[in-house]
């Protein structure tokens, strides 16, 4: 049993909002997209992998120029205490530029197919005046196209998802114009795909089955999506934040903690006995979930065979005879739910 791993790429907002909080108006982006970054480039989280494009990195620096510099124009205008420190700006390019050259962050450098990958986006940008439910779509300056460069960075999480296969790409904006045209991809039919010509740049980039539903990535909003998008998306909600050991025996609070996590994805998750674990999402959150609450790395392998040895040995670790004798009282933590009772 091998651990997934997923490859996120990150937008130029999240980036921003991550090195340097004041250039959102979200507070939930800037916290999101800080605990994506730093359970990567701090903890180390082995389950993702970290790719921005090129044009991210450029549209980031230019960011902290911004509220660095630009007093006579936009947010520092309005509100001049937006504008950040030249030791907050030196920090920001600095945090970029480690992760960049650590390569806990991997640049995708641009070439003629992420511009013709662009094209299964931008018709359908350009078309659909389509705005998703949440903030503000009900307002007219918001309802309009997003730029050449947000169907750039589209193209280029397309192409990622092509070369890595289905369910392994992430695309985490903070964009709602991008998330909804991705959503709307998603659910064109192949009379309006055709319509659009977007069989020509899909078989220009080589997808050999042409254009279908199938060759648009994940896209999650950060500032809209619910904790349990976010746990779908990144195998668990919140991530670590602090490098994790693998872990060796596990010692008896250890134990105790994964049996509490393991009841609680259970409910979350409505699962019955433990058996059905390894096919489910469910396995990957409790992984994420122990890290967080213990501080190791416990592979998908191991949390499988300890929750199978607690249901053989029939008891919780650590019990004694008393123990025992209120095991034998009690349903056990892995029983399945008998039929007629709630879970």
């Amino acid at each position: 049993m091998q651990d997934p791993v997923r490859y996120i790429v990150v937008d130029a907002n999240v980036l921003s909002a991550a090195l340097l909080p004041k250039s959102t108006g979200s507070r939930q982006l800037a916290k999101r997209a800080r605990i994506l970054l730093q359970a990567v480039t701090k903890a180390r989280w082995p389950s993702l992998v970290l790719y921005t494009p090129a044009i991210c990195v450029v549209e980031a620096l230019a960011t902290f120029d911004k509220y660095r510099y630009c007093t006579w124009h936009g947010d520092l205008k309005r509100k001049p205490e937006r504008q950040i420190t030249d030791r907050r700006y030196r920090s920001a390019q600095k945090n970029l530029k480690d992760a960049l050259e650590s390569l806990r962050l991997h640049r995708i450098q641009h070439d003629p197919r992420h511009a013709l990958a662009a094209g299964l986006v931008s018709p359908i940008n350009a078309f659909f005046e389509h705005c998703g439910a949440g903030d503000g779509a009900q307002d007219p300056a918001r309802r309009r196209p997003m730029s050449a460069t947000d169907c750039l960075i589209a193209g280029t999480a397309i192409l990622l998802h092509h070369q890595h296969g289905p369910g392994r790409v992430v695309l985490a904006t903070g964009d709602k114009r991008l998330s909804d045209v991705i959503g709307k991809a998603k659910d064109i039919t192949p009379r309006e795909a055709g319509e659009l010509g977007l069989q020509f740049p899909a078989s220009r980039i080589g997808l050999k089955d042409g254009w279908s539903t199938n060759v648009y990535p994940e896209c999650v909003n950060l500032i809209q999506a619910k904790e349990a998008e976010l746990r779908r998306a990144f195998f668990g909600w919140p991530l670590p934040r602090r490098p994790c050991a693998p872990a060796g025996q596990l010692a008896p609070d250890q134990r105790e903690k994964l049996i509490q996590l393991w009841r609680d994805v259970k409910r979350d998750y409505d699962l019955g006995g433990e058996d059905s674990l390894p096919y489910t999402r469910a396995l990957d959150d409790l992984r994420t979930r122990f890290a967080v609450q213990c501080g190791c790395y416990l592979s998908n392998a191991q949390i499988y065979k300890t929750l199978q040895d607690l249901r053989k040995a029939g008891k919780r670790p650590g019990q004694g005879k008393a123990g025992a004798r209120a095991s034998c009282q009690e349903p056990s933590l892995f029983e399945q739910p008998r039929r007629g009772t709630a879970r």
